[in-house]
């Protein structure tokens, strides 16, 4: 219990997160290393065996014979130099993972710890929300660091023709964009006349009523002074 506020401490700052993050962020890249050094052995195999090939269809006073021999030489050392690199990124990723393992069993212990001791502890639920926030806060910082480090190396190792390509479909969206932006224009305009049009005849609608009720009481008008004419006859 006395170590708890030291583990605490230890936690709040996210030196425990921070740690196993990097010790993750080694593992991703050693793997992605020796992914990498397995493919050139492998190209390295497939190069000496071609050469090996080569060079034992070749007879003995064939002119090239002798550089043939020498090419091959050079292709065994390549192969040799690559086992031995692969074989030591196989070892660093083996050292990273016990590292790895390591670094998650402590920061579980500590935690574990802090858990127990913080049950004594009146502020308990605040101080634990604290805790988890400053771990996340530090989780998100270490993840956006390396996530943003990954974008650039992935940028950095996309060809011009690629980014070409993304232009190409970004431009394509672009222009995509605009038609339904003067779809929509053209749509708009097309309302507007349609409501000036029925505007326009609602108005011709009531002039027409107009020039009819005025019709009416005309012919109205003109019966009625007829009527008392027609009586005196």
């Amino acid at each position: 219990v006395a170590a708890a506020p030291r583990l605490r401490r230890r936690i709040f700052r996210g030196d425990g997160d921070a740690a196993a993050v990097d010790a993750a962020v080694r593992s991703t890249t050693a793997r992605l290393r020796y992914t990498k050094a397995r493919k050139l052995l492998e190209a390295a195999m497939a190069a000496y065996e071609t050469a090996q090939a080569a060079h034992e269809r070749l007879d003995e006073k064939d002119p090239t014979f002798e550089a043939s021999g020498t090419k091959l030489l050079a292709r065994l050392d390549d192969v040799e130099s690559q086992r031995g690199a692969l074989v030591q990124l196989r070892s660093d990723v083996s050292d990273i993972k016990v590292a790895v393992h390591a670094l998650d069993s402590e920061l579980t212990t500590a935690k574990a710890e802090l858990a127990a001791a913080s049950s004594t502890i009146a502020e308990n639920d605040r101080l634990r929300e604290a805790i988890q926030e400053e771990e996340r806060r530090a989780f998100r910082e270490q993840r956006d660091a390396y996530l943003a480090e990954q974008l650039a190396e992935e940028r950095h190792r996309i060809g011009a023709d690629a980014r070409a390509d993304a232009d190409k479909q970004l431009e394509l969206v672009k222009q995509e964009l605009e038609m339904e932006k003067a779809e929509k224009v053209h749509l708009l305009a097309t309302v507007e006349h349609l409501e000036a049009d029925a505007e326009h005849a609602q108005e011709m609608q009531r002039e027409h009523d107009e020039r009819a009720a005025g019709a009416v009481d005309f012919l109205f008008g003109r019966t009625r002074d007829r009527a008392p004419s027609r009586v005196a006859a």
